[in-house]
């Protein structure tokens, strides 16, 4: 059994071969099952291929310059999404992959000083984490990470005053709005940040464009896409998407469908579920759901699922369960 002798307990390593396996692996392959909220009550299996999981890692690298000098935090969790980012992109470039004792993510003064003391240049954050890093001024407290140049948000709804809080904490940040989903297997939409964003406006920040090989398409009820300013559900079109719903054929249909502009087979298209509309310089804005979803601190939350599960109670009747913003913060 490998670790059972004293040189095992030296490098517990040191028992395994280091053969190449010589394994094929294809970019079809399943690679893992993810769930995410379904509104029957049972979560949704979603199909992850290899193939994707390599393209926002390459792109981010030759879109921002990262390099094996950045230095990545990962405050996300295991079940979370930005973990592919926080791990796999630290590792494809060579660069440190640091992790904070669970204790300092219990206070954003000591998650602040912790970032500064290991230099942190990289991390992805959703908007309610950013919040929380900053909810106080670090101008007043001499907690300013100065090495901090780069925050992808994801996950929620992104304001100017979340990147006028953040720009405030990290002066020389740039911060970059992404957008996917679970079914896309990674954020493949994108959104950066002008330095120039008003301070204190509520206004909530662009989803932006597709990222290389991706598009961000604006469709009507009849698959026709929309003109500037009009409303339709945002779909992806990209041959990067997850494979299938588990067990699921029909909602595979729904959801992923065949390009209507080319009827190419191969050709798919992600129906989001999110409503949105092209402005003028050809950016997507959010607008809300066509369903009843919601997004509490980046996760995504089927009001219908929770009501699926209180009514099985023998002493509930009825169910109705909405989401209530909080607007103090």
């Amino acid at each position: 059994m490998p670790g059972s002798d004293s040189a095992d307990r030296r490098d517990p390593l040191a028992s395994y071969s280091t053969e190449n396996p010589e394994l094929q692996i294809d970019p079809d392959d399943l690679a893992y099952i993810a769930f995410t909220s379904g509104s029957t009550g049972n979560p949704k299996g979603v199909l992850g291929r290899h193939g994707p999981l390599t393209l926002f890692t390459s792109w981010a690298v030759e879109k921002f310059g990262l390099n094996e000098s950045d230095r990545f935090c990962v405050l996300s969790g295991l079940a979370h999404d930005p973990l592919h980012r926080d791990i796999f992109t630290p590792l494809q470039l060579g660069g440190a992959v640091c992790i904070p004792d669970p204790a300092d993510l219990d206070s954003p003064r000591r998650l602040r000083s912790w970032m500064k003391q290991q230099e942190i240049t990289v991390v992805n954050l959703t908007p309610a984490m950013s919040q929380l890093l900053t909810e106080t001024d670090p101008t007043t407290t001499g907690e300013r990470i100065e090495s901090l140049r780069y925050s992808f948000l994801v996950g929620d709804v992104l304001t100017k005053r979340d990147v006028s809080r953040l720009k405030q904490l990290a002066p020389s940040i740039t911060c970059v709005n992404l957008y996917g989903a679970t079914e896309t297997q990674r954020a493949v939409g994108y959104y950066i940040v002008p330095n120039h964003s008003e301070a204190a406006a509520r206004e909530a920040l662009p989803l932006g464009k597709g990222i290389k090989d991706v598009q961000l398409l604006v469709l009507s009820a009849s698959q026709q896409l929309c003109g500037i300013g009009e409303a339709g559900e945002i779909h992806f079109r990209s041959p990067h998407l997850a494979k299938a719903y588990l067990g699921d054929e029909m909602l595979t249909n729904e959801r992923f469908i065949l390009n209507p502009f080319t009827n190419a087979s191969g050709d798919r298209l992600y129906r989001t579920g999110d409503l949105g509309r092209y402005l003028p310089d050809g950016n997507v804005e959010h607008l809300g759901r066509v369903d009843r979803q919601v997004k509490i601190r980046g996760f995504r939350i089927e009001p219908g699922e929770i009501e699926a599960v209180l009514t099985q109670h023998p002493d509930v009747g009825e169910t109705a369960v909405i989401a209530q913003q909080n607007d103090s913060g």
